[in-house]
């Protein structure tokens, strides 16, 4: 009988220039593994930092130029998170719910969930963690190829549907405690949704 002989290689990419908008992030990453003189083959897994997609997709703020909206002050203080951070996190809701998600984004949105679901099959914690939710959401074990199976099988339409139910206006609670004039408030919910005020 052969002998298998199962392990992990971890190689760390150098000579990644810095990523500017609009790079082709995935040519910039097979030329400089080859230059080190190595081969991607089926079977490696990429790993990538969000940093340097951000980058690459031009998605990236600074947040001092960010002007925070009522709202996003509330939820910052509750969340203990940045305003600024919370005003970009609605407005990219509001992105979502008005332009359906481009074939790209779906496909490298899938990828990235496939993947860092195949990661984590890395670590114990996490595998027990994925049993025990398994079995409180579904009442039984998901098997990992009947769950990329699922996440292939999304399509666009289905994240605008969904987007639009989850996302819209009325849905959005806020509790207030203080002088406030209503005039204040529409004001506030304006920059967050210009079109569709629940006030």
């Amino acid at each position: 009988m052969q002998s298998v002989n199962l392990g992990i290689r971890i190689v760390g990419i150098t000579g990644i220039p810095m990523i500017k908008p609009r790079d082709d992030l995935g040519k910039i990453i097979c030329d400089a593994v080859e230059k080190q003189g190595f081969k991607i083959v089926d079977g490696d897994i990429v790993v990538v930092t969000q940093k340097i997609v951000s980058k690459a997709e031009g998605r990236m703020f600074k947040l001092k130029d960010v002007k925070p909206s009522l709202i996003a002050k509330r939820i910052a203080k509750s969340s203990k998170k940045q305003p600024e951070l919370i005003e970009l996190i609605l407005r990219e809701f509001e992105t979502l719910r008005r332009n359906p998600i481009s074939e790209e984004e779906l496909r490298t949105s899938k990828e990235q969930l496939k993947g860092n679901l195949l990661l984590s099959l890395e670590s114990s914690d996490t595998r027990m963690t994925r049993l025990a939710k398994n079995e409180i959401y579904f009442n039984r074990f998901l098997p990992v190829d009947e769950v990329i199976d699922r996440i292939d099988s999304v399509t666009a339409e289905q994240i605008e549907e969904l987007s639009n139910e989850l996302l819209r206006p009325e849905h959005l609670c806020l509790s207030l405690l203080g002088p406030m004039t209503k005039r204040q408030l529409n004001r506030d919910l304006n920059q967050v949704w210009p079109m569709e005020r629940p006030c």
